[in-house]
């Protein structure tokens, strides 16, 4: 066990929240292709370990960010009270 956790669970940040939808987190990043970058916004349900919206497109403009988080609102439903953060971080 690594940290209460087996080795082949993925890490869950601190107050992880008791229920699906009460905590989402969002990663943009990039991928190399041989056509050129293709950039991937990707939104994650912490506790359900389900990727509940995502987008991916050529170039990273803002409305990369926003229509998977419209698609996850959309599928999801999200509850109120659900905890947003953005560190800002970039690869």
């Amino acid at each position: 066990m690594l940290h209460g956790r087996t080795a082949d669970e993925p890490p869950r940040p601190e107050g992880r929240g008791a229920r699906p939808n009460q905590l989402w987190v969002a990663d943009l990043t990039y991928v190399a292709t041989w056509a050129g970058l293709v950039y991937a916004a990707i939104v994650i349900d912490v506790l359900a370990l389900y990727i509940v919206g995502w987008r991916v497109t050529r170039s990273m403009h803002t409305d990369l960010v926003l229509d998977a988080l419209e698609q996850a609102l959309n599928a999801r439903q999200a509850v109120d009270g659900a905890l947003r953060e953005s560190r800002g971080d970039s690869h």
